[in-house]
């Protein structure tokens, strides 16, 4: 898969560039949520920091996807993964995506009932594994599940506090 990391600066140029294109071709209709169009380059920093806060000098993609995907989730302090299929700790996409995760409630969607259901939740679940996915012998694409409740669940054990993944990314950014 290639190297998850991506240098902090380069991030902030990344950020940086495509909130000015936002902005330029017409704002949240072009694919980047209001609170994000705000942004300048030092809040931009202060994001980087939130997901960098060891200053190693690089952020892992990631996290940075899983926090934008999960943005008004809370963040767990534990998962049940008990009823989750696995063989030696990795998980099938199929498991995976069948699989009740904390975040269904909150980010599910109310359809009108004269239209097409959305199902955001799976949809969701499904970038997820993409996003977090590794390849193991065989070529089999997979999930390792231990990690991915570390992901999500290190934040919260170390604030202690009920928090969003937005919390996370804008803890001490002005938007």
């Amino acid at each position: 898969m290639g190297t998850t990391l991506i240098d902090d600066g380069e991030l902030a140029t990344l950020l940086f560039c495509k909130i000015k294109m936002s902005n330029q071709f017409g704002g949240i209709a072009s694919a980047l949520p209001e609170t994000w169009t705000c942004l300048k380059l030092p809040d931009i920093m202060r994001l980087i920091r939130n997901l960098d806060p060891e200053s190693k000098g690089v952020v892992d993609w990631r996290t940075l996807f899983n926090y934008m995907a999960l943005e008004r989730s809370t963040v767990p302090v534990s998962i049940d993964v008990s009823g989750l299929k696995t063989e030696n700790g990795f998980a099938e996409k199929k498991d995976f995506v069948s699989h009740k995760w904390w975040f269904a409630e909150s980010e599910r969607s109310t359809d009108r009932e004269y239209s097409h259901t959305f199902e955001r939740v799976q949809m969701l679940t499904e970038m997820l594994f993409e996003a977090n996915k590794t390849t193991v012998e065989g070529g089999r694409e997979v999930i390792n599940v231990g990690e991915f409740v570390r992901k999500m669940t290190c934040s919260a054990k170390k604030s202690g506090n009920a928090l969003l993944f937005h919390d996370l990314l804008f803890g001490n950014v002005r938007v």
